[in-house]
C-alpha cells in the first residue's frame, strides 16, 4: 500500500465516462482486485513514484477520497516503463478501434522495436504499419468516420494508403453511397490514380482545381458500372470460347476413334495431331 499523493501520472489519457463510473462503483463496493503498477526509479531523489499502469484505478481512488492504494512497485528505465504502459493500453483497446491505431503510432514514435510490437499485439509488421499509416496519412474525416462507426477500420486503413487527399475523399464518398466495399478500395484507387495521371482531377466535396477536368463520385459511379458490364461481357465471351474449344477437342477425339477416317487422314498424311501446350491435349 502506498500513498496516493506520492504518485505522478506521466502520460495521462482520456477515458469513457460511463466505463469510469462503473469502475468507481466496483472499487467502492468490492475493493481493488488488480494493483496499479508504479516505477520507483527516481524515488530516492524525488520521494515520488511514476505511474506505469492503472490511471483509471488511481483516479477512482482519488474520487473515493482514499489515501492509500495497492501497488506493485518496479524499478525500470523510462523507455521500458513506456513500453509497458503502451502494451497495457493496447490490450484494452479493441483492435478495430481508432485508439488502437493511435497507441501503435505512439509505440513507433517511442522507438519500440517491431519484434516487441509483434509480441504485444500478436500482429505481423505489415498489419501494424497499416494502422500507423492510418493516423499518419489519414484525413480528419477518415479518422472521425472510424470513431463514429461510419467507416470500418479495414476500409480506413486501405484508403489511408492513397497519397492524395482528393482521392481519399472520393473513396469515402463512394463508400458512403455504398458504391464500393472495403475489398474494392484497391481496384478503385488504381482507377482514380490512373485518371489523375491522365490529367483528370478527382473532386469530392470541393471545387475543382483551375484548368483541370473534375472527376466526381458520379463519374466514378458511371465508370464502376461500365467496368462491371465489361467484366460480365468478358466472362460471357470467355465461357462461350471455352465451350467451343471443348466441343472442338471432343470432335477430334471422336475422329481418332473412327478407323475409316483415320485411314483416309493417313493416306493424305494428315493424321499427325499437333502438340497442344495447354491442358487440352489429345
Amino acid at each position: 500500500m502506498i500513498r496516493i499523493d506520492l504518485i505522478d501520472v506521466v502520460s495521462p489519457r482520456g477515458r469513457g465516462a460511463k466505463q469510469f463510473e462503473s469502475n468507481v462503483r466496483s472499487i467502492a463496493e468490492n475493493g481493488l482486485y488488480k494493483p496499479i503498477l508504479v516505477n520507483k526509479r527516481d524515488f530516492k531523489t524525488t520521494g515520488r513514484y511514476q505511474l506505469i499502469c492503472g490511471e483509471g484505478r488511481l483516479i477512482a481512488h482519488r474520487k473515493l477520497g482514499r489515501d492509500l492504494i495497492k501497488a506493485e512497485i518496479v524499478e525500470v528505465d523510462i523507455a521500458t516503463a513506456h513500453i509497458i504502459t503502451l502494451g497495457e493500453n493496447i490490450t484494452k483497446c479493441p483492435p478495430r478501434a481508432i485508439e488502437y491505431a493511435y497507441a501503435l503510432q505512439e509505440m513507433v514514435r517511442q522507438g519500440t522495436p517491431m519484434a516487441d510490437m509483434e509480441r504485444i499485439t500478436g500482429h505481423p509488421p505489415q498489419y501494424i504499419r497499416s494502422y500507423v499509416r492510418l493516423v499518419e496519412q489519414g484525413e480528419d474525416r477518415l479518422i472521425k468516420g472510424v470513431e463514429s462507426g461510419v467507416f470500418t477500420i479495414e476500409f480506413a486503413m486501405r484508403v489511408a494508403e492513397s497519397p492524395e487527399g482528393a482521392i481519399q475523399h472520393l473513396l469515402m464518398d463512394a463508400f458512403d453511397r455504398k458504391l464500393i466495399t472495403a475489398k474494392q478500395v484497391e481496384v478503385v484507387r488504381r482507377l482514380l490514380a490512373a485518371r489523375t495521371k491522365n490529367g483528370v482531377k478527382p473532386v469530392a466535396g470541393a471545387a475543382p482545381v483551375e484548368d483541370s477536368k473534375p472527376y466526381t463520385v458520379e463519374d466514378l459511379k458511371k465508370e464502376i458500372g461500365q467496368l462491371t458490364r465489361d467484366k460480365e461481357r468478358f466472362s460471357q465471351e470467355a465461357e462461350s470460347k471455352q465451350t467451343r474449344l471443348i466441343a472442338l477437342v471432343e470432335s477430334l477425339r471422336r475422329i481418332r476413334t473412327d478407323e475409316q477416317m483415320m485411314a483416309l487422314l493417313r493416306q493424305h498424311r494428315l493424321d499427325r495431331v499437333p502438340d497442344l501446350r495447354d491442358s487440352h491435349g489429345l
